[in-house]
Order: structure tokens, then C-alpha cells, then sequence
């Protein structure tokens, strides 16, 4: 991802979803801009749900620039300020609407943990979930390209255990694994299209 205009757009994935997990592994190229490492849903907040979330690197609101978990509208977010540029860091990330907790897992170690506001991500079969980019409000169109390298990228619909993130640093998710909802390893090589494994 060049950070220009290099994303993944990607359909699908409607539902509620009360436990959330992702794990991915990048490396980071710069950190003096916000980036967007993803951004799945869309700005929108309901009765104890919210309609995103994302893993940015937040240039504005930190010094030094802090790798970012956000549930939009303000319901929760975790942040790690200790980023190491041109590096692989494998990074994970668990919505615990149950307990409304949020948790942020660097190199398979906890590193950050909040509560949130709410019990339920939402995101409807027409939201335009991005991989690479994410979404301002302020001109409603997407924006905060990132700058760097991802590895891997899968989502899951429960809460993953510390071992199971472990466990994904050595050997990625295939896309095969129970309750995985979407999962990209991105060894296409070279084109536009970047398969759901």
C-alpha cells in the first residue's frame, strides 16, 4: 500500500455481531500521517450498537503517532504509542460486547484494554468495508490511505483466546478456521484484486 490511493474494497460481511476479533500482521513504512491500516461498517450509531470499526495510526490526536482500535462515535478505543517503523508487529484485536470491552494485542502480548459503550457492532451487506484506507465524514469519501505492508488479515466472529493469536503469528489463518468471517492473505502477486481466502 503506497499510501496514495492503494486500497481493498471489500462487500459483504452484514450482521450484528456482539464478540469481533481480528488479527493481522504489518509493517509500518511512516507514522507523520493519519493512515487507515482498515475501516469495516459505516459511521453510524444505534441503540447500543455502533456501525464501524477500524485500526488507524493516529497522527493528530497523539505525539507520538499511536496505533489506533476505534469504535466510531466515540464508544471506545484502545491506542499503543510505541511504533516501530519498517518492522513487522503482529497486531490483534478483540470486541467483547458481552463485558463491552475492547482489548488491543501487540506481538501477542495485551498492551491495551478499555471499556466501551456498546454491546453490538452492526454492519449491513451494502457497507463498503476498506482494506488499505479509511472514511472521513467531513467530505464523505475515503481518505487516509496507508503507507506500508500488510501480511495478513482475517476477522472472526468470537473472541480470540491470547494462545489463538499466538498461535496465528506462526501460522496465519487459512481462511478455513471456525468462525472466521473473512480472511486475506494478500500473495497475489501483481493486479487489482485481492482474494477472501
Amino acid at each position: 500500500f503506497d499510501g496514495v490511493d492503494d486500497y481493498v474494497f471489500v462487500n459483504g460481511m452484514g450482521g450484528t455481531y456482539s464478540t469481533f476479533s481480528f488479527v493481522t500482521k504489518v509493517k509500518l513504512d511512516a507514522d507523520n500521517f493519519n493512515q487507515s491500516l482498515f475501516y469495516f461498517g459505516q459511521e453510524s450509531t444505534g441503540n447500543n450498537s455502533t456501525g464501524s470499526i477500524d485500526l488507524t495510526i493516529d497522527a493528530d490526536n497523539f505525539n507520538p503517532a499511536a496505533l489506533r482500535i476505534n469504535l466510531n462515535y466515540g464508544h471506545g478505543s484502545v491506542e499503543y504509542q510505541s511504533i516501530v517503523l519498517n518492522s513487522w508487529v503482529d497486531i490483534a484485536g478483540i470486541f467483547d460486547g458481552l463485558n463491552q470491552m475492547l482489548y488491543m494485542y501487540i506481538d501477542g502480548q495485551l498492551v491495551a484494554s478499555v471499556s466501551t459503550t456498546v454491546s453490538n457492532i452492526i454492519f449491513s451487506n451494502n457497507d463498503s468495508h476498506k482494506i488499505g484506507a479509511g472514511y472521513t465524514s467531513s467530505t464523505q469519501s475515503i481518505a487516509n490511505f496507508f503507507n506500508g505492508d500488510i501480511s495478513n488479515l482475517a476477522f472472526f466472529d468470537y473472541i480470540l483466546s491470547q494462545q489463538e493469536i499466538q498461535n496465528f503469528m506462526i501460522c496465519p489463518p487459512t481462511g478455513d478456521e471456525l468462525g472466521i468471517v473473512g480472511s486475506w492473505n494478500f500473495e497475489e502477486g501483481s493486479g487489482n484484486t485481492a482474494l477472501d481466502q
